[in-house]
C-alpha cells in the first residue's frame, strides 16, 4: 500500500505511514533564502512544483503567468501583491508568504485533475455514495472571532456565522456540518450552534455524573432554516451544482425533529 506495495498492513505499519502523510514541507523552507523580503521567486516556486507536488509539466513562464495572477488578486484582496522589484517585473518573478499560503488554498492548486471533471461531468452519478471524494466541511457553522460568548478574551474562539455556509459552498463544499439543538426562541424554532460540554464543574473521573453531558452553547446560534433557505439559495444560482449533502448532528426532541423535517 506504501511505496506501491500492494497487500495487507499492520496496525503498527499502518500508524506509521499516517504519520509519514502527516508531514508536509514547512513555508520557511521553500521560501527563498537569499533575500529578506520574505518572498518566493519563480524559479524556487517552481522546483517546488516539480520535487514537491510531482507537477512536472509545469514551465517557468507557466509559473511568471501565475504569479502576475496571483499578485493581481492578493494586491485586490489586500494590498499584499508585488507590483515591482527593481528593475525586474516583480509581479512575474516573486510572491509573498501570505500569497503563497493563499496560492495553497486556491482552485490553482486543486487536487482534482480539472480534465477529468469535464470528462466526468454529470455521466458517472450511478455510484455508491462511499464511491466518491467529497469536499466537506467541519463546523461549517463557527466563524473564528478572536472571542468567546462563554469564556470572553478567550483566543482563537468562535462564533455562528450564516455568511460560512455561502463561503463553503463557493469554495466547493458540497457536504455541511450542523450541529441542531432545540431551539429557545418565541417559535421553538431548532437552532445550529457550538455544543459546550459542562464537564469543567465536575470531578473529571466521575464518569457518571449528570453534568458530563454535552449541552447546547447558549450563546449565538442560527435558525436551521435559515441554513436551509441559504442552500437553496445558493442551488437556484448554481443549477448545475453536485449534490449538497447536510451531515446533521440531531440533539433535537422529537417535536423539533418534526419541525426539522416539515422546511422545504
Amino acid at each position: 500500500i506504501l511505496g506501491g506495495q500492494s497487500g495487507n498492513i499492520s496496525f503498527v505499519s499502518y500508524d506509521g505511514g499516517r504519520e509519514e502523510c502527516k508531514e508536509m514541507p514547512r513555508e520557511s523552507a521553500i521560501m527563498s533564502d537569499n533575500n529578506a523580503r520574505n518572498t518566493m521567486s519563480a524559479v524556487d516556486f517552481l522546483s517546488f512544483l516539480h520535487f514537491s507536488q510531482k507537477q512536472t509539466d509545469v514551465s517557468l513562464e507557466e509559473v511568471r503567468t501565475l504569479f502576475s495572477s496571483l499578485n493581481s488578486q492578493a494586491e485586490f484582496v489586500d494590498g499584499s501583491g508585488i507590483e515591482s522589484v527593481g528593475s525586474v517585473g516583480g509581479s512575474r518573478e516573486f510572491i509573498t508568504r501570505e500569497t503563497f499560503a493563499r496560492y495553497l488554498l486556491s482552485d490553482a492548486n486543486e487536487l482534482f485533475d480539472p480534465q477529468k471533471e469535464e470528462e466526468m461531468g454529470f455521466t458517472y452519478m450511478d455510484s455508491p455514495l462511499s464511491h466518491y471524494w467529497i469536499n466537506t466541511s467541519h463546523d461549517t457553522y463557527l466563524a473564528n472571532t478572536g472571542t468567546n460568548p462563554v469564556t470572553p478574551g478567550e483566543v482563537g474562539t468562535f462564533q455562528t456565522d450564516l455568511q460560512m455556509y455561502t463561503a463553503a459552498l463557493y469554495r466547493g463544499c458540497r457536504c455541511l456540518d450542523l450541529d441542531v439543538w432545540d431551539g429557545t426562541n418565541e417559535e421553538k424554532e431548532p437552532v445550529v450552534r457550538y455544543g459546550l460540554s459542562t464537564s469543567d464543574a465536575a470531578d473529571k473521573n466521575d464518569v457518571k455524573s449528570p453534568s458530563k453531558r454535552v449541552v447546547g452553547d447558549s450563546g449565538s446560534s442560527l435558525l436551521f432554516s435559515d441554513i436551509l433557505r441559504c442552500v437553496n439559495s445558493f442551488l437556484q444560482s448554481e443549477p448545475d451544482s453536485y449534490p449538497i449533502i447536510l451531515s446533521i448532528e440531531n440533539h433535537c426532541m422529537l417535536q423539533q425533529q418534526e419541525k426539522m423535517a416539515s422546511h422545504p
